[in-house]
């Protein structure tokens, strides 16, 4: 607060400033008064300066400046402590509402746990004003001021969420951002190809067959019906909402250029508060937008979704879930893998040394570091083992699965499983732990281990293991690894 002496001081000079204010007015007008039209004050190259009076509009406007001055200072306090005729303070600024501070409203609103904390806060008009706010300074450059979104950013008013729309999704999206990537395929897929999955998702709600080349490289993400998946963020097909455009020209550069989308995460410039009131807002902006109930949200001191999850693995929670359990068949579990082996696969994806459009993309933004931070965080997620036997504790294995894992076929030149990825499977340094993954997972491994599709490995050491075994073999094998755990 001002002391007195600088409030006096301030005063002192206010006063004589409307001193000086009332004299120039006065000098003005006895000057215009005095004034005489036909008398010549002086003559310069044949043209004469005539004692004429200053023009009115000048003199009148001076005024009204002078008297808008003074009836501020009586309606608002400005003169020493005098409050103004109106008593107006601070308080009453138009302003208030973004920086007034609701943290105890928030809490008593979420006093207990709930399943749709945003509309429960949506019934605070403090909150939503404020969350309107804070939505105009960081999120309406991209989504509009209205927020319906515009090319390639998404309308948040509407029922279409890519990555699910209920009340924990929106906090989480907001808080940790999203990275959206599609693959780039024309570095995998021939003209004739991408044109044929062009056409097709673009007739695909009338088409009675599944494509075979969608089949074989869209389903993964889309779903045999192409509807989506929202653990992925992949779109909806079949509807009529098109993010990056829905012309044929459009969908067939999405497909054959790939599309790298990035929201920021918020968790480091907006408090947790802060994200509530942002995603209360766009709750309360949403047309008919059915309300769904998530798992229980508990609001708590932390802005992370997970403590040691780091930034640049939020895309890889989707395919393969933040403990690192995998969400589908076709994706590897991570948990229980060594840090070294992630580290070498995901260099190997970047590097093009291991195949796959849709990792390739992933890994393709991810600095050294990025990499050093996914791998080590998901090789500290637990996978435990129920019974590890040593080795030799088993001489005879009656099943030709376990057989192969535990002892292999010296009689053909394959070696046992355990020799290299350890006891029970459980993986040493860049060798991977095989215990417990998706049987679909290792079954597609070792077939493309067997065509020549993977690569990367010592020597060839799992080519050479993988051309040797059947299709029989091969499913048997997977299938026992996968009842490991």
């Amino acid at each position: 607060m001002m002391s007195n002496f600088w409030l006096d001081w301030a005063s002192l000079f206010t006063i004589l400033f409307l001193g000086c204010m009332v004299w120039a007015v006065a000098a003005l007008y006895r000057t215009n008064k005095q004034a005489q039209r036909k008398k010549t004050l002086g003559s310069f190259d044949g043209i004469k300066e005539n004692d004429a009076p200053i023009p009115s509009i000048l003199f009148f406007g001076y005024l009204t400046f002078f008297m808008g001055a003074f009836v501020y200072l009586v309606l608002f306090p400005g003169i020493a402590s005098w409050k103004g005729v109106i008593n107006w303070t601070g308080e009453n600024d138009s302003v208030t509402g973004h920086v007034k501070n609701l943290d105890s409203e928030i809490a008593q609103i979420l006093d207990k746990p709930t399943n749709t904390p945003l509309t429960a806060l949506s019934s605070n008009q403090d909150i939503v004003k404020a969350g309107e706010s804070l939505f105009m300074d960081n999120c309406a450059g991209c989504h509009s001021e209205s927020a319906k979104g515009q090319y390639h950013y998404p309308n948040l008013t509407d029922s279409d969420w890519l990555y699910g729309g209920n009340d924990k999704h929106i906090i989480i999206s907001i808080t940790h951002g999203r990275h959206g990537m599609m693959p780039v395929w024309e570095a995998h897929l021939t003209s004739a190809q991408l044109n044929e999955v062009t056409d097709y998702v673009m007739n695909i709600n009338t088409e009675k067959k599944v494509d075979a080349v969608f089949a074989e490289n869209c389903t993964s993400c889309h779903g045999a019906d192409g509807k989506g998946n929202k653990a992925v963020g992949a779109p909806d097909l079949t509807d009529d909402v098109w993010l990056h455009g829905g012309s044929r020209e459009e969908v067939y550069t999405s497909i054959a250029k790939g599309l790298n989308n990035q929201m920021p995460a918020f968790n480091n410039r907006l408090t947790q508060n802060q994200i509530l009131q942002v995603g209360t807002y766009l709750r309360s902006i949403q047309d008919n937008y059915p309300v769904e109930v998530s798992d229980p949200v508990r609001i708590t001191s932390t802005n992370s979704d997970g403590p040691s999850l780091p930034n640049s693995a939020a895309s890889c929670v989707a395919c393969h879930g933040k403990n690192g359990k995998s969400t589908g068949p076709a994706f590897p579990n991570l948990a229980g893998l060594s840090a070294q082996y992630i580290e070498n696969q995901l260099n190997n994806f970047k590097r093009r040394k291991r195949v796959n459009a849709t990792m390739s993309s992933m890994v393709a933004p991810l600095s050294d570091k990025d990499i050093i931070d996914i791998a080590t965080y998901y090789s500290n997620q637990t996978a435990p083992l129920e019974t590890v036997l040593p080795r030799g504790a088993v001489v005879v294995y009656d099943e030709p699965a376990a057989r192969l894992v535990n002892q292999g076929d010296w009689h053909r030149g394959i070696p046992s499983c355990v020799t290299c990825h350890g006891t029970a499977t459980l993986g040493v340094d860049s060798f991977p732990r095989l215990a417990g993954q998706n049987a679909k997972y290792i079954e597609n491994q070792l077939i493309a281990w067997q065509q020549g599709k993977r690569t990367g490995d010592h020597d060839n050491m799992m080519k050479n293991v993988a051309t040797k075994l059947t299709k029989e073999e091969i499913q048997a094998v997977a299938i026992y690894l996968s009842k490991m755990k």
